[in-house]
C-alpha cells in the first residue's frame, strides 16, 4: 500500500508529508516513533529515498490525558488504559497524580517526597531541576539501591503557576509518579489548563 494515494491514514495513526531534509531517523525522533515502526507500518515506501512531498502515516503511540481537577495535560504511552482517575497503566510502565499543599518552597517539597522513612526512590536519588512552562520544576530521579518493588519509580514535581482549589483545599505543587523510562517525556509534554 502506497500512503501517497490514500486520503487517510488508518485509525491510531495520521499522516506525514515528507518534507526537505526529511530521513525516517529525524521523522523517528520528531515523532518519538521507532525507525522500525514506520518501516513496517509504510511498508512500501523506500527508507532510502524517501520523496518529498510524500505522504506517509505515523502511528499513533501517545495520546491525551487531561484532568481538568488537577489542572493539567500531557501525552503518554497509547497501551496504557486508565485504572482510576489518577493513574493509567500498562504492561511496560505506568503514571499516578496528585497535587501538594504545602508552604516550602520546591526542593523542600521534594526532600520531604524523596527521603520519607520507607526511602522509595533509594538512598542517593538525584534531584534536577528544570522548567515547565516557566513554572520551578524538579524530577526525582531513583538511586541504583533503590527497593526493588518500586520499579523504577521517578518523580516530577511542579509548582503550580497559580495554586488550585480541590475540594475546598488549596494546592500549588503538582506531583506525576511515573517509571524512570516514561517521567522526561511524559513531563516534556506536561501543560497547565487555561485558569
Amino acid at each position: 500500500m502506497y500512503y501517497q494515494d490514500i486520503q487517510r491514514c488508518p485509525p491510531k495513526s495520521y499522516p506525514y508529508i515528507i518534507n526537505e531534509g526529511d530521513s525516517l531517523d529525524t521523522i523517528s525522533q520528531k515523532f518519538n516513533v521507532p525507525i522500525e515502526k514506520l518501516i513496517r507500518f509504510n511498508a512500501n515506501i523506500d527508507p532510502y529515498n524517501l520523496i518529498i512531498g510524500q505522504k506517509i502515516c505515523i502511528p499513533k503511540l501517545w495520546e491525551p490525558y487531561t484532568n481538568d481537577r488537577y489542572n493539567i495535560s500531557f501525552m503518554y504511552p497509547t497501551t496504557w488504559k486508565e485504572v482510576s482517575n489518577r493513574r493509567c497503566e500498562g504492561p511496560n510502565g505506568y503514571f499516578e497524580i496528585a497535587a501538594i499543599s504545602s508552604k516550602k518552597n520546591i526542593m523542600d517539597v521534594c526532600k520531604n517526597e524523596a527521603y520519607r522513612k520507607n526511602r522509595n526512590y533509594g538512598e542517593h536519588c538525584k534531584f534536577i531541576n528544570l522548567d515547565i512552562q516557566k513554572c520551578p520544576t524538579v524530577l526525582i530521579i531513583p538511586s541504583n539501591d533503590q527497593p526493588y518493588e518500586m520499579k523504577k519509580l521517578s518523580a516530577l514535581i511542579v509548582q503550580y503557576p497559580k495554586p488550585i482549589n480541590i475540594s475546598g483545599k488549596s494546592y500549588n505543587y503538582f506531583i506525576l509518579w511515573s517509571s524512570r523510562s516514561y517521567i522526561r517525556q511524559i513531563g516534556a509534554s506536561l501543560n497547565f489548563l487555561v485558569y
